[in-house]
């Protein structure tokens, strides 16, 4: 009656409760072993009984059995006896007939879902699991019963992680559910296709569907659901495939990981936020190739995340400001923290000289970025630059490639705030500094251009040049005519001229201001003066204004 159904739930808990307890404890009596194991397969047989019960009851038949071949056995006679033992419904209507068979079905299924979920051993025709697969578990995927579909899907999923010739043969089925399920079968479908790819690799499933690039734009098009549940699950398995290397290649992967993170669209995800907090640590400081892919595209997640974030302060709404998200993005390529991580785990000291050479790579990047990005990100990616470790272990080639980049911003004079360009005159303090010279005109371009290591950089400020020129005006073109009737170079004094000119368009201009060129005045003080006069010119002004307006002939006008 209407007390049994209030004390149900109790029932039901205290039940649970025991359970667990039993799971517990130790069986050495063999009669005590039988006993429980014939008490165990009559409450599975119970119509009503919970999920978690089933759950908790497949844990104690495992631990009474004596091996993983006796369990499946005695768990297949279970699923038997549940389909045989299904009750009957006399004078039932067809929809009564059809829920019932609904229900059986269900059951049976969470009962395989727990038998595949302890077995790790491989699945063979001859087992009785592969019975259970052709009788149960395809059919429910077959059925037009979404509920029984969920359920199949799930456990077709199990059974494809102990068959890896059933999974590469399914793994379209789990694609369609993806892209064309809805709710749960979607969900059981995107957890199936991680799953598999976690066991087996991209490389070896990816034939069934096409290219490797497609498999992982699949998973891409889920990074972007607006189901924060889907989201954070793709999110999550994709993590677990980066860590796993599984992933053929993992930089565009690792750079879409990281603007979704910082993106303020996920700002509500929970789930996928936690996650990747404790992932990319996790990844960059695992091993020195894992710390280079985050390396590698350090610039290029700094450049998106400035379109879409504002320089704000960090709030429960508004997240990561642009300046914390490239603080957090130069911390987890630092090879420093690595090493002393390994360190302290080895009690061995690592020199970091070598592995300075990729990390400092993040600077030439970005001296490079600035020329043709928008004036926001210019302003992001330069103070980004004073966030860089730069130390003595950083290879000389760089520093030289950097100090040029530097001097030829301050050239064509792209920052029109201050900020920005006493943050470029303070990274050339440290480049001088590291070069080991008093100041920008002690420096010897000359012979910088007998380096093959720096040919691509003068090239590369050759190719603006060129930029530049396209935009000239007629008069340029006509010199360019006159200058072109002249005798054509020999192909080795060629590169040696194109060099040249490059470094004589440089000229000697540093981006450090003249203030800090002294040693009474730092660029921060010349700042300030300059401000201080700014402020002057518009207190004359005013007073200048308040003279006109005393004059008489004002008011008679």
């Amino acid at each position: 009656g209407e007390q049994d159904d209030e004390l149900r739930p109790d029932l039901e808990f205290v039940i649970h409760q025991l359970l667990l307890v039993a799971k517990m404890s130790d069986f050495p009596d063999e009669l005590g072993r039988r006993e429980m194991l014939t008490l165990m397969r009559k409450m599975v047989l119970v119509p009503e009984i919970p999920e978690n019960n089933i759950e908790a009851i497949a844990d104690i038949i495992r631990k009474l059995s004596i091996n993983e071949q006796d369990f499946i056995r005695i768990m297949v006679e279970v699923v038997s006896d549940v389909r045989e033992l299904a009750p009957t419904v006399t004078n039932a209507s067809p929809d009564d007939v059809r829920l019932e068979a609904l229900l059986v079905g269900i059951k049976s299924l969470i009962i395989i879902k727990y038998i595949l979920q302890r077995c790790f051993d491989p699945l063979s025709e001859g087992s009785s699991m592969y019975g259970l697969l052709t009788e149960c578990v395809v059919p429910a995927v077959q059925s037009s019963e979404t509920v029984l579909q969920e359920y199949g899907i799930e456990c077709l999923a199990l059974c494809c992680l102990l068959d890896k010739s059933l999974a590469v043969d399914n793994i379209i089925l789990f694609a369609q559910a993806v892209k064309q399920g809805s709710g749960e079968l979607h969900a059981k479908g995107l957890a199936a296709l991680l799953d598999i790819a976690f066991m087996y690799g991209i490389a070896d499933l990816a034939p069934s569907l096409g290219e490797p690039s497609d498999f992982v734009s699949l998973l891409y098009s889920e990074l972007e659901s607006e189901d924060e549940r889907i989201q954070a699950t793709a999110g999550e398995g994709i993590a677990k495939l980066l860590y796993a290397h599984r992933i053929p290649d993992p930089s565009d992967v690792l750079e879409e990981l990281l603007v979704l993170y910082y993106h303020p669209d996920t700002s509500g995800n929970d789930a996928l936020r936690q996650c990747l907090t404790y992932f990319f640590p996790a990844f960059s400081y695992m091993a020195h190739d894992n710390q280079a892919v985050m390396q590698q595209v350090a610039v290029r997640a700094v450049c998106r995340l400035a379109g879409v974030l504002k320089q704000q302060n960090s709030d429960a709404q508004s997240g990561a400001t642009h300046g914390q998200a490239a603080q957090q993005i130069v911390t987890w390529s630092d090879p420093r923290i690595l090493d002393a991580i390994a360190a302290m785990s080895s009690s061995s000291s690592v020199r970091t000289s070598v592995r300075m050479g990729t990390y400092s790579q993040i600077a030439v990047d970005a001296l490079k970025r600035i020329f043709s990005e928008s004036p926001p990100t210019r302003k992001v990616l330069v103070q980004m630059l004073n966030k860089l470790a730069l130390d003595e272990n950083t290879p000389h080639t760089h520093l030289q490639q950097m100090f040029v980049l530097v001097r030829t911003l301050a050239q064509q004079g792209l920052f029109s705030d201050m900020i920005s360009r006493n943050a470029l005159a303070k990274f050339e303090v440290l480049l001088l500094k590291l070069l080991e010279v008093e100041s920008a005109d002690d420096v010897n371009l000359e012979s910088w251009l007998e380096e093959p290591e720096m040919v691509p950089i003068f090239e590369f400020i050759s190719s603006l040049d060129e930029d530049d020129d396209a935009t000239s005006s007629a008069s340029d073109d006509d010199e360019e005519a006159e200058h072109s009737q002249s005798p054509p170079e020999s192909d080795q004094e060629a590169p040696e001229r194109s060099s040249r000119n490059v470094l004589t368009g440089l000229n000697v201009i540093s981006a450090i201001p003249i203030a800090a060129k002294t040693r009474t005045r730092s660029p921060l003080k010349r700042g300030r003066e300059q401000h201080i006069e700014e402020l002057n010119r518009e207190i004359d002004e005013l007073l200048d204004t308040d003279e006109d307006d005393d004059d008489p002939e004002n008011y008679l006008s």
